[in-house]
């Protein structure tokens, strides 16, 4: 969907470790503009920084973190 989309540089990478390190190590490693992640709360204000790995990661990623909630 989202190459049908025009994302140009998709790809699937598995690495072994804690979540939230690695995906801001390879956000590091890839120069990237943005990490999209989703995340399960059902409000957005509830638990804010509470621990989840998008928390992690938003705190410390190199770029900006869009977070898309679902339920």
């Amino acid at each position: 969907m989202a190459k049908e989309a025009g994302v140009k540089n998709l790809r699937t990478v598995l690495r072994d470790g804690d979540a939230s390190h690695e995906i801001v190590a390879l956000a590091v490693e890839e120069k990237a503009d943005l990490i999209i992640m989703a995340t399960h709360r059902y409000s957005p204000v509830g638990k804010l920084f509470a621990g989840s790995v998008t928390d992690k990661v938003s705190r410390h990623a190199p770029c900006p973190v869009l977070w898309v909630f679902g339920s």
